[in-house]
């Protein structure tokens, strides 16, 4: 059998070396070029999800509309930085805190969570992906061990809604007036 001293020094050899192991690949992990995370610990903020349909979609119906890829009429509700950058080669976007009643534009853009059941007989909505945001409330995730080893982890998305006017599609008559200002 082996001595405490041999077990013990053992066991602290084993616990370096462990340890020494993980630092070298959390060092690795850490100089890798990699997109922010929504499961890191310290995120600096909540990552924009993929944005590409979002931007394609309205690009596509801006050429459907006007014949030019950044002319078409827009409100936005979600006001962020990052919608900004988004919506910055646009022309003609709006942000406000509500709808108006009058003067509807072609495009809207919603954060889900805002009802807009005024909308839905006039516009066609499609909810895209927004926010990535880590699933857990505590301060480390549920599957701690998981998470340590592959980073892996509950995650949420929130999400906008593109509501598109229906007179924007071809066999589709909508009851809304067109805009005077045009």
């Amino acid at each position: 059998t082996w001595s405490w001293s041999i077990s013990r020094s053992g066991l602290v050899m084993g616990v370096l070396l462990s340890s020494l192991i993980y630092s070298i690949a959390v060092l690795w992990s850490a100089t890798q070029i990699r997109p922010n995370s929504p499961v890191e610990l310290w995120a600096p903020s909540a990552p924009i999800a993929e944005t590409d349909l979002l931007l394609h979609t309205i690009q596509d119906l801006s050429n459907w509309e006007t014949g030019k890829p950044d002319e078409i009429e827009m409100i936005v509700t979600q006001d962020s930085p990052a919608m900004r950058w988004l919506l910055r080669d646009f022309n003609r976007v709006k942000y406000m805190v509500d709808i108006p009643a009058s003067n509807l534009p072609a495009l809207i853009i919603t954060p889900s969570e805002q009802e807009s059941p005024t909308l839905s007989a006039a516009y066609r909505g499609q909810d895209f992906p927004w926010q990535i945001i880590p699933g857990w409330e505590k301060p480390l995730p549920d599957d701690l061990i998981r998470w340590l080893t592959f980073r892996q982890a509950a995650e949420r998305t929130s999400q906008v809604i593109l509501w598109a006017r229906v007179d924007l599609f071809p066999g589709e008559m909508s009851d809304i007036p067109p805009d005077e200002s045009e």
